[in-house]
């Protein structure tokens, strides 16, 4: 084990070595760490040198130099004398390293098990409150349905009113549901892509007729632009993902604004973009939001649970795309990306 020391000015000009057979600075410029080539190291070495001029003394700075192209791990001891730094190196022990490496190996092992614990426990938890949910939401969705249908012209006006809330939120209900079980199987890499031709303006033109009562009601504006005739896709993936996106343009959107929808093709790519002027996203948020359950919004103005956007990222890797959002700020809207290789699509 090499041990060495060192004696430099304050800005860490070498001026005698000594120990010189075992000194790693043996043949190297009058710098100090100047054989090192890690620049995380070297800056390292410049706070050990100032920690040295401002304490006075300080110790235990591990610091690793390179020796012929090999690196080695050194601790570092410094004290300041009459306008020069003492420093001595001792090399680290290959069994301290070893010990170190066992600990690590097994605190790395612990940090496994406990987390797949949490994934396994997590799992267990969407498959419990996704078969709670289902089961009474069937049974209320049948009834309501069944009712509506057959006493149709008996019910009065305002029970028939207060029965299609109930069906409309049973609905709701349901597609959280499905979303807890289409997020439970992204979880286990079993979402599988089933393609079929579909025509992406006649997609786009059916989602905008069932949001026709939202957008007429915040007079939003919406320009489409589809300049691809057909893609062979998986046509549900593809028909939620522009749900989803069209969707919260539409819920995050100030009235009398404008939302664009495009999808076009270059190269290999197929690209779907959605644009609003709504409130826009943080950029510390940006990542965040196709993270499941992270409603980054107020929940008292801007109802949900999250889970849309972490759908939609789910079924665009699916078909081996990307999705990201960018934005300016707040009040600056915000836009919202698909990009999905061609040839994942013949």
């Amino acid at each position: 084990m090499k041990t060495f020391a060192l004696i430099c000015s304050e800005d860490g000009v070498i001026k005698e070595l000594i120990n010189e057979d075992q000194n790693p600075f043996k043949g190297s410029v009058n710098q100090l760490f100047s054989t090192n080539n890690h620049i995380a190291d070297i800056q390292k070495a410049l706070n050990f040198l100032l920690e040295i001029k401002n304490k006075k003394v300080t110790e235990s700075w591990e610091i690793t130099l390179e020796e012929e192209g090999t690196p080695i791990e050194y601790n570092f001891r410094g004290l300041l004398h009459d306008s020069e730094i003492i420093i001595i190196g001792e090399e680290k022990s290959i069994d301290r390293l070893n010990q170190i490496n066992v600990i690590n190996a097994d605190f790395s092992s612990l940090i496994r098990e406990i987390t797949n614990e949490n994934i396994d426990s997590r799992r267990q938890f969407m498959q419990v409150v996704s078969h709670e949910l289902r089961t009474p939401n069937t049974a209320i969705s049948g009834y309501v349905e069944m009712i509506l249908e057959n006493y149709e012209e008996s019910i009065p006006e305002e029970a028939y009113r207060w029965l299609e809330i109930v069906m409309n939120n049973a609905n709701r209900l349901g597609k959280i549901t499905d979303g807890l079980l289409i997020l439970e199987e992204a979880e286990d890499g079993a979402i599988k892509p089933e393609r079929t031709s579909l025509r992406p303006d006649v997609v786009v033109s059916e989602i905008l007729s069932e949001k026709q009562d939202r957008i007429s009601t915040k007079n939003l504006e919406i320009e489409t632009s589809i300049k691809v005739e057909e893609i062979y896709t998986d046509s549900r993936m593809i028909r939620s993902i522009l749900d989803s996106l069209i969707d919260n343009a539409i819920k995050f959107s100030p009235e009398k604004s404008k939302i664009i929808v495009t999808i076009s093709e270059k190269g290999e790519i197929i690209t779907i973009k959605v644009k609003d002027q709504g409130i826009g996203i943080k950029e510390e948020d940006l990542s965040r939001v196709f993270k499941p359950f992270s409603n980054i919004q107020k929940p008292d103005y801007y109802p949900g649970i999250g889970i849309s956007l972490a759908i939609s990222k789910a079924y665009t890797e699916a078909l081996k795309g990307k999705i990201y959002a960018k934005s300016e700020g707040i009040g600056e809207g915000s836009t919202f990306t698909v990009e999905i290789p061609k040839t994942q699509t013949k």
